[in-house]
């Protein structure tokens, strides 16, 4: 029986796919790159990011990830306001809530942003834990993950990971939980497919598996 459920943040819980690829675009045509469409964007999107940008034809030799990933964030922190929660998203955590089943948040977002933005939009209440890490560039969450159920005490077989990237199976596998993958974020269902057996499109089949 799942007893806990650990969420990703971009991209599983905040509808931001749009949001990032805009920015991104931006920041591609400032330094003289090309721009990439939503279809590219999802299918070539993975962790970590700076791989992402090498998949697209960065070359770090001329382009700083440093100063992309600064760029980014700060835009993104003056913006992502103007994205909604993913469809289902409230319903969800007050049906777990209703069932007694404990929620956190596992992201690679920055913790002091993080949480701005989990506050902003009104449902910090549902988290027990709200887990970033402690740098800008997005790199990873999985020792993160890993000393967060270690601390907490957890049964992993009682545990559940759901974000919208391969690095989220990859996360949960560190982990030694279950996951499951949403496809309405920053990687292709077809990218997601490849890496794990249950994938899910809307965020209410969640309880299909509890």
């Amino acid at each position: 029986m799942i007893k806990n459920i650990i969420f990703d943040w971009n991209g599983t819980l905040i509808d931001d796919t749009q949001l990032s690829l805009e920015i991104e675009n931006d920041l591609f045509l400032e330094r003289g790159l090309r721009q990439i469409d939503l279809k590219e964007y999802r299918d070539c999107f993975c962790f970590p990011v700076i791989h992402y940008y090498e998949k697209i034809g960065f070359d770090f030799k001329n382009h700083s990830f440093e100063d992309i990933s600064t760029q980014f964030t700060k835009i993104y922190s003056q913006r992502y306001k103007e994205c909604h929660l993913m469809h289902h998203t409230v319903e969800l955590l007050k049906e777990l809530k209703e069932r007694q089943i404990n929620c956190s948040i596992l992201s690679a977002s920055h913790y002091k942003n993080l949480i701005e933005q989990v506050q902003y939009y009104g449902i910090a209440p549902f988290f027990s834990d709200i887990i970033g890490t402690h740098t800008i560039h997005a790199i990873s969450k999985v020792e993160y993950g890993k000393q967060w159920i270690q601390k907490r005490n957890l049964d992993p077989q009682e545990c559940l990971f759901i974000g919208d990237t391969d690095h989220d199976k990859d996360t949960a596998d560190a982990m030694n939980v279950n996951c499951i993958l949403f496809s309405n974020g920053h990687q292709s269902e077809e990218v997601l497919k490849k890496k794990n057996k249950v994938v899910i499109s809307d965020l209410m089949e969640l309880l299909d598996y509890l």
